[in-house]
């Protein structure tokens, strides 16, 4: 089953897909299939007999998971939503405030001014919550914030199951800060030498800003290298890459994340295997630097 590409596939509904095409392919192994033989193949995914004829159909037309995964199957329950609508106004006035300041200027700074601006024009303000996906929203889409490449560790908003225990992963960025640009990554959680970092960036850049505990207690800063505490250095990243890597969600601060289970929103979700976040991640960084010149980024930790 690694054979399909899960292109425009939810990565939490990889597993579910590669289940639906699995019975789909053992149906259409019968040489002569009757009634008895979708009905069967059908409750295997625990549908009626015509939504299992929507997959098949789906995958005799297309070969796509993705197709396969918007086809008739039942989709489960919804993703909750929350209820509580932010007034138009509020929203209106944090987007005013975003592009006055700029997405790259400090949180508090531009959360404090919506506040402001809304006690003033008598609307409630939005939470900070609120404010803050907004500006990480924009940061993701902004054209970088500073300069120099700015390296250091988040974690990726996705469930990972290994032996059992659910978790979100780390992942080691490397980023220019002037365009967003994704130089070099890694998922192996180790210290590297700087030495290695720096070929692995193609030298030794002005204004490397690396987060401390990368690299071993003994390195010293110098020649256009600075060693930055995490805080500072998540910080950075959060300024630049915003929400995410083109559809991966990231986390900079993950005392303050959700548990990893409530991810895992609806009905057909699936947690990834470990072999699996690194495919997903990877074809995140290709998409996100095609949006910036096409940049090929170097796995520190092997091949992508």
């Amino acid at each position: 089953m690694n054979d399909i590409d899960m292109t425009g596939v939810d990565p939490l509904r990889r597993s579910e897909v590669r289940r639906r095409i699995g019975v789909v392919r053992a149906y259409l192994e019968i040489a002569d299939p009757v009634d008895d033989d979708r009905r069967e193949h059908a409750e295997r995914l625990g549908l009626s007999a015509n939504q299992f004829m929507a997959l098949v159909r789906a995958w005799r037309e297309h070969g796509s998971a993705a197709k396969v995964a918007g086809s008739g199957a039942a989709r489960g329950v919804a993703r909750r939503r929350s209820g509580l609508a932010v007034p138009k106004a509020a929203k209106a006035i944090a987007g005013t405030v975003i592009d006055e300041r700029g997405p790259a200027a400090a949180f508090v700074d531009i959360n404090r001014a919506v506040v402001t601006r809304c006690a003033a024009s008598g609307v409630a303000a939005p939470s900070r919550s609120t404010v803050w996906n907004m500006v990480m929203a924009r940061r993701q889409l902004q054209n970088g914030a500073g300069t120099g490449i700015v390296m250091g560790t988040c974690r990726v908003r996705l469930p990972v199951e290994t032996e059992g225990v659910l978790a979100m992963p780390s992942l080691l960025v490397a980023v220019r800060a002037d365009d967003g640009t994704i130089l070099a990554a890694a998922m192996d959680q180790r210290q590297y030498e700087v030495p290695h970092l720096l070929a692995a960036l193609g030298g030794a850049p002005e204004g490397l800003r690396i987060s401390r505990d990368l690299v071993p207690a003994e390195q010293e800063e110098g020649d256009g290298i600075s060693l930055l505490p995490p805080t500072a250095v998540r910080s950075a990243l959060a300024r630049v890459l915003g929400r995410g890597i083109d559809s991966v969600r990231l986390v900079y601060v993950a005392s303050k994340a959700v548990a990893p289970a409530r991810l895992l929103t609806a009905r057909e979700d699936r947690p990834l295997l470990p072999d699996e976040i690194r495919s997903v991640v990877s074809a995140a960084i290709v998409r996100h630097n095609a949006a910036r010149g096409g940049y090929e980024a170097t796995w520190l930790d092997g091949s992508a």
